[in-house]
């Protein structure tokens, strides 16, 4: 999109979606509610960012909704890396942020943040809907909130996330496409091709993908994930790291809201039998116990 079509809340319209009603079941955890409310509204979000780091800084973040459009470009902190500069076609020059050469108006990642949760405080607790949104969107959507203590204001306001990259394996034969990224999906299944990390363009296909890929109840319950299963799995991550667990653990261990503080709770009440029990009762019976109590001991 282009600056001069920016308004000052970053929010514009376009032609309405059928994408914004879906059916699933209702359930509640301790923070804000499961994943799953009936007639969702819908909320496609996509960030652009100086990397694929850890620690990397967003650029831009859009949504779409229906018929309403957010977007914001950030100043980052970080300098741009080459492949991403490749990829989305943004460089930051002298203080300006330039997309393939046009200069954007950009604003700071406190402000993007504020119009972003204003923006998704006028819908009804929308669920917010990503692709690859587990492993890469989430995570960094997440620091930033929690950098900014802006992350209670966000869970207050959304049911959850929904991750498309697994809706599609859910419901898509991997012989009929070429890859699950969505460029191929899109181009597969709706025969079109877009500009592709483009936040703002990645957004608009997303909500189109979506709305012709067709599921049961039960199939997108289970692609989606709340913001304290979120939460549990970024906590993890150090135990990937050092590999002392698989990512396929580190993903069942957080969808079942245990974080590395809880593992860790667990050891300190009973170090070794107090992780065994833990796993045990999650259904996990390999001695992975001991990798954790060891990984604890070390860290003491």
């Amino acid at each position: 999109m282009a600056s001069s079509e920016l308004k000052e809340s970053g929010v514009t319209e376009t032609a309405p979606s059928d994408a914004n009603s879906a059916v699933s079941s209702v359930e509640h955890s301790k923070e804000e509610s499961q994943p799953g409310n009936i007639e969702d509204t819908l909320v496609f979000f996509d960030l652009e960012t100086t990397g694929l780091e850890k620690h990397c800084d967003i650029v831009q973040l859009s949504a779409v909704s229906g018929e309403k459009i957010f977007n914001k470009y950030i100043l980052p902190s970080k300098s741009m890396s080459q492949g991403a500069t490749h990829i989305t076609g943004i460089q930051v020059m002298d203080g300006i942020l330039y997309l393939r050469g046009e200069p954007q108006i950009t604003c700071s990642l406190q402000d993007a943040m504020t119009a972003f949760l204003k923006f998704l405080q006028s819908l009804d607790r929308p669920l917010l809907i990503g692709h690859n949104v587990w492993k890469f969107d989430g995570p960094i959507i997440l620091r930033a909130w929690e950098e900014l203590s802006m992350k209670d204001q966000f869970a207050g306001c959304v049911t959850g996330f929904l991750d498309t990259l697994w809706l599609a394996r859910e419901v898509i034969p991997r012989s009929e496409v070429s890859s699950y990224q969505q460029p191929n999906l899109v181009q597969s299944l709706l025969k079109k091709k877009y500009e592709a990390h483009n936040a703002i363009e990645d957004v608009k296909s997303l909500q189109e993908l979506y709305s012709f890929l067709k599921f049961t109840p039960e199939q997108k319950q289970r692609c989606q994930f709340s913001i304290t299963q979120l939460a549990c799995r970024v906590s993890l991550q150090p135990l990937t790291n050092q590999k002392i667990i698989f990512f396929q653990l580190a993903d069942k261990l957080a969808m079942q809201e245990i974080s590395l503080e809880k593992l860790k709770l667990a050891y300190e009440q009973d170090a070794e039998m107090g992780l065994k029990n833990l796993l045990h009762s999650l259904g996990v019976t390999s001695p992975t116990h001991i990798r954790f109590y060891n990984f604890f001991k070390t860290m003491s």
